[in-house]
């Protein structure tokens, strides 16, 4: 069995006006959630590269936002500015906008690697549900590897650096079409990366393939990356 992630959440870590943590919010041309990313400041999302290539004008970052009443805003795509599918990572300039209402307070980038047996925790918009619904992982590869994708989306199959998690089988139903590039949390709400694939097992439980920011910032910074673009990146690690 595969799982196809294709669309899914962004993380915001917390939210001003005492909303709960970790809500998310859609990639895509609304109302429809092609895919997902986290927003990590200055108006920049980090999402996979497969969501981040087919983007457009028409494409917008949707957010929960509080201003007197629950709404949700939508904030127009501005750019992509860069594309790695070896780390399946993008990075996506948004429009100068109302995001500001959304109280976005954004999680760190965790420099460290995560370990076998480690909790963590994805929250994702899984078959397209707003607000998203969150899901407990519990590491069981640790190692940073290339690792070709089970579950090819219509292309030629390609490998990306993941570590693996794995969810149980009452918890397998939380994540799937609607999580990829959905944001990965460790127990102090630090990103350590984002789902990118994965698949089901026999048992009923599931595979979660994560890309990494332990392994992937090392690699931002030797990449053909505007500076203004990666002083973001790196000023949001932990």
């Amino acid at each position: 069995l595969g799982i196809s992630l294709v669309c899914g959440a962004v993380a915001l870590g917390g939210l001003a006006y005492s909303f709960p943590t970790e809500q998310a919010g859609c990639v895509g041309q609304s109302p429809r959630c092609d895919g997902s990313g986290v927003h990590i400041g200055h108006g920049f999302i980090l999402t996979n590269q497969h969501v981040a290539m087919p983007l457009s004008e028409l494409s917008s970052f949707r957010v929960p936002g509080w201003k007197y009443i629950w709404h949700t805003i939508d904030v127009g795509i501005e750019q992509t500015v860069f594309l790695d599918r070896d780390i399946e990572l993008g990075i996506v300039k948004l429009k100068p906008s109302m995001l500001d209402f959304a109280g976005v307070v954004t999680p760190c980038l965790s420099t460290r690697s995560v370990t076998r047996g480690e909790t963590l925790r994805v929250t994702s918009s899984v078959g397209g549900k707003f607000p998203p619904v969150p899901a407990v992982l519990v590491v069981s590869d640790a190692r940073p590897l290339m690792r070709l994708n089970p579950f090819p989306r219509g292309e030629s199959p390609y490998s990306a650096m993941t570590i693996i998690a794995t969810l149980s089988a009452d918890q397998a139903a939380l994540v799937g079409p609607g999580s990829s590039g959905g944001p990965v949390l460790n127990e102090d709400g630090e990103l350590v990366g984002l789902v990118w694939t994965g698949r089901g097992l026999g048992n009923g439980s599931a595979e979660v393939w994560i890309t990494p920011v332990s392994s992937w910032l090392r690699q931002l910074q030797e990449a053909e990356i505007p500076e203004d673009v990666l002083q973001v990146v790196l000023e949001a690690r932990c």
